[in-house]
């Protein structure tokens, strides 16, 4: 069993939701991206997938309520980094 020494261990794991960073989408390899459900607000979590273009759009369904959300995610060809927005595919 590893011994983890104290003074290096970080009890805060990561949170997509809390960053401060802008979201970078990694050539190569899925980039989790989070994004609140526009029903009911609560945290999901999508895949970004670069090789299928800088301006992408489908519907996933929220984990908690199953409404289907509208996701556009555009992506900046130079720097990368990931703008998505939400909103139900239908009222």
């Amino acid at each position: 069993m590893p011994n983890h020494d104290e003074d290096n261990f970080e009890e805060d794991e990561w949170n997509p939701f809390e960053e401060d960073q802008p979201l970078k989408a990694r050539e190569g390899a899925l980039t989790p991206a989070p994004w609140h459900c526009a029903g009911c607000g609560e945290a999901n979590e999508t895949l970004v997938d670069l090789s299928n273009g800088y301006n992408q759009e489908y519907v996933e369904d929220c984990a908690a309520c199953c409404r289907p959300n509208q996701i556009t995610v555009n992506i900046d060809p130079e720097s990368l980094v990931i703008a998505l927005r939400n909103e139900l595919e239908y009222e």
